[in-house]
């Protein structure tokens, strides 16, 4: 490839239709303007805002990714680079914010997108963002009537993937997590009261304890993962949490079996042992993701729902009324005394 001659400048594009508002790589306003103009279709100005210089080297890295890149000399910016050039990205009731320093950019999100075209039998838009309890039970009605696991995260962008799997490949994930399991078998004894019976156990003990392992965290609460989709929004750029509903399509798997959890074919769901307080307080179940074959699960779904940024402090208010609170789901004198301290930021007690 030739190496890119023209100094190169990055770009926001507002377009006329504001789901299709992108960030755009070229020589010029003028240049990008007309590129998102014949790529979208849409008819109208588009205004163009100046973010920040392209240096060439690592546009020519970039361009390696790109089939046309000696055809064009206008380019959009993929999702994937905006950390190497400093973007920072949230999304705030739906919609998506980006970052440049001091400078902030719009783009409808797609749930709101679709929301402008989905409605009920009488013509009401379904709602998309949960901004209260009470939204987020006319979902559940609506899309997860019955027999659904429930997990909340406090980002909308984070992955729905267990904490081993999130840095290694397959196998060296399943490596790593042996070797985990082993040291913290040898090194929790002192501290049990009763052994776990089986390696599945001693997993569903690790992540209970924070351990990295294949196992995901649920509930059979809805309210309770509501909860954690709004518990960690103490951020400097706030963004919207998340709840997912997850119907498994295969009977639930025994905790105490003696087959090898670490050779599962397919996500499975288990039940846990009740190992303490915080397990029956939150209603909890995992999934078991392996390693490598099949994920998928015949007549299994997941559906989930973004949760509003800007209501998860009244969220949370909803949630300590009906008994749903820090102090509720983590039994301890720690979780009585952080529950009093917040009602005390939010002026509740004097």
């Amino acid at each position: 490839m030739a190496r890119v001659g023209s100094p190169h400048k990055l770009f926001f594009v507002e377009t006329p239709v504001p789901e299709e508002n992108c960030f755009v790589i070229a020589p010029d306003k003028s240049l990008a303007a007309r590129y998102v103009r014949n790529s979208t279709g849409y008819d109208g100005d588009c205004e163009t805002f100046y973010v920040r210089d392209i240096d060439s080297q690592w546009l020519e890295n970039y361009l390696l990714d790109y089939p046309d890149a000696d055809k064009s000399r206008v380019w959009y910016l993929y999702e994937y680079a905006f950390r190497e050039l400093d973007i920072g990205h949230t999304i705030i009731d739906g919609n998506d914010i980006f970052f440049y320093g001091t400078k902030e950019f719009h783009k409808q999100g797609d749930l709101n997108y679709a929301s402008d075209f989905i409605t009920n039998a009488k013509g009401v838009p379904h709602k998309i963002i949960i901004r209260s309890i009470i939204d987020l039970l006319e979902i559940l009605k609506r899309d997860a009537p019955e027999n659904w696991i429930y997990r909340g995260q406090g980002s909308c962008l984070w992955l729905l993937k267990a904490s081993i799997h999130r840095r290694d490949n397959c196998t060296a994930a399943n490596t790593t997590e042996r070797m985990l399991l082993t040291e913290f078998k040898r090194k929790s004894r002192l501290y049990l009261d009763r052994e776990p019976c089986s390696d599945r156990e001693w997993l569903i003990l690790g992540q209970h304890y924070g351990l990295p392992t294949r196992l995901l965290d649920w509930s059979e609460n809805p309210l309770v993962a509501l909860y954690f989709s709004c518990e960690k929004m103490l951020s400097a750029v706030p963004c919207n949490g998340i709840v997912y509903a997850y119907r498994h399509g295969r009977p639930y798997i025994d905790p105490y079996n003696n087959d090898d959890p670490f050779a599962i074919k397919y996500i499975e769901v288990i039940r846990p042992p009740h190992l303490d307080r915080r397990v029956i307080a939150q209603q909890s179940l995992f999934t078991a993701e392996p390693c490598a074959g099949d994920v998928a699960v015949e007549s299994s779904e997941v559906l989930y729902g973004n949760v509003s940024a800007k209501a998860k402090e009244s969220i949370l208010n909803e949630l300590n009324l009906l008994g749903i609170s820090r102090s509720h789901l983590f039994p301890s004198l720690a979780s009585v005394a952080a529950d009093l301290a917040a009602l005390f930021q939010l002026g509740l007690v004097k």
